[in-house]
């Protein structure tokens, strides 16, 4: 009984061993600025980074990724526990959102798009949240 527990004890050392911890920071590729919620991952573990860009991550894999909404996608090859990503901006445009104001009254079925009428009191009152039951 005690061989076993002690390849069990064994096993637990040499997985944690092989285990680093890696830090970093992410930076946007053209300004050179600290990027914050860029989810790093790697090997099924996850994180963020904070308001600096930095990060940290235990992982025991030779590469991370780092992704995050308006960049391409960084695959980095791991060589030290420090690394520093760039992230480039994505080509990929959205449809733009387009909100427009008019002082000029418009009929509601004349207009080729959806209209709401609001004024300033419905804009200054808060609605309290609706709770319903199931």
């Amino acid at each position: 009984m005690k061989k076993y527990f002690l390849y069990f004890l064994l096993s637990l050392f040499t997985t944690a061993a092989f285990c680093q911890n890696i830090t970093g920071i992410v930076t946007d590729a053209n300004t050179h600025e600290p990027l914050m919620s860029v989810t790093i991952s790697a090997d099924g573990n996850t994180t963020q980074t904070n308001g600096k860009g930095q990060f940290s991550i235990a992982t025991n894999v030779k590469a991370i990724t780092a992704t995050m909404v308006g960049y391409n996608t960084a695959t980095i090859s791991l060589t030290a526990n420090k690394v520093s990503i760039q992230l480039t901006p994505s080509t990929v445009d959205l449809q733009p959102v387009i909100v427009s104001a008019s002082r000029e009254g418009e009929a509601r079925q004349d207009a080729p798009i959806a209209i709401s009428k609001i004024n300033s009191t419905v804009i200054k009152t808060p609605k309290p949240p609706r709770y319903t039951s199931f």
